[in-house]
């Protein structure tokens, strides 16, 4: 698409339901997003997908309206939103023009992406976000151990017996993943950066969609965490220090990965529209 008016138009859904199923994650029902938030979601997954490049001009707002078959109050929101986010600027002389997100959008653009259930990210953007979650959990556990007290101490253990608990009575990937990442939360206080700490926060979102698909994969989830369990009792205890636990946790957390790797490798890698977030009108999922 060149740095032109896009035009109306549609695409077929193809391989809809194989997509879906890639990541074996089943997203939570949530309440119905008003019209604002659909066309959000819309322009947001246009842009990831590359439907939208930098430099495009939208519509003009009356004419893109009979696109969307929107209200012009509704389109305003969004674009307003839109442009908060810099993934569009409006232009003298030249009207809305989509923004490059990756010099532009900050990770709060990445983290609306994984709230768009007709949106399938691609294994090749999900194995980037493996490789940075590698990085940011080592640094947690860093912070965490050279701050830890006693407090600190008994609640990851309390943590750790919970999704051994949930792993033990096959309870929703989901569930299993909320209690990992509201310790990831916790443990992010002890950050001392604060950009640093920041940033991990702004990913919350794509690292609870991260360990969602990664317990819903096969593989020894219990194990694992009895083995996450079985170090941290040794550092506590002092039969471990802490270099040795840095170490063995990052082992483990290597191996785990690892299985995800492998897993994400075996999904389509491009990002795909499946349906169209606008309620009103599913086959939209293209402007030209």
């Amino acid at each position: 698409m060149s740095k032109k008016s896009i035009q109306q138009g549609h695409a077929p859904v193809s391989n809809a339901a194989d997509l879906k199923k890639a990541t074996k994650v089943k997203k939570a029902k949530t309440a119905v997003k008003n019209l604002p938030d659909q066309i959000v979601d819309l322009f947001l997954a246009l842009v990831f997908i590359d439907e939208l490049k930098p430099g495009d001009r939208l519509p003009p707002e009356l004419e893109l309206t009979k696109i969307l078959k929107v209200n012009q109050s509704s389109l305003r929101m969004a674009m307003r939103v839109l442009s908060r986010m810099k993934v569009i600027e409006s232009t003298r002389g030249s009207g809305l023009v989509v923004l490059d997100y990756k010099l532009e959008s900050g990770p709060n653009f990445y983290s609306e992406l994984v709230r768009i259930p007709e949106l399938y990210l691609g294994a090749s953007f999900l194995l980037s976000l493996l490789d940075q979650m590698s990085n940011f959990f080592g640094l947690l556990m860093r912070s965490v151990i050279d701050d830890m007290n006693a407090k600190t101490s008994l609640g990851y253990l309390v943590s750790l017996d919970k999704q051994i608990e949930y792993l033990k009575s096959n309870r929703a990937p989901s569930e299993i993943a909320a209690i990992d990442i509201n310790t990831q939360g916790e443990g992010s206080l002890k950050i001392e950066n604060p950009i640093l700490q920041s940033m991990f926060n702004s990913f919350r979102p794509l690292r609870a969609y991260m360990m969602e698909i990664y317990y819903s994969i096969s593989g020894n989830h219990l194990e694992h965490i009895e083995a996450q369990k079985g170090i941290w009792t040794a550092l506590i205890e002092q039969r471990m220090t802490k270099d040795e636990y840095i170490d063995e946790y990052l082992r483990l957390l290597t191996a785990e990965f690892e299985i995800l790797r492998k897993h994400l490798e075996k999904q389509p890698p491009h990002p795909k529209l499946l349906t169209s977030p606008l309620q009103h009108y599913p086959e939209l999922i293209s402007l030209h």
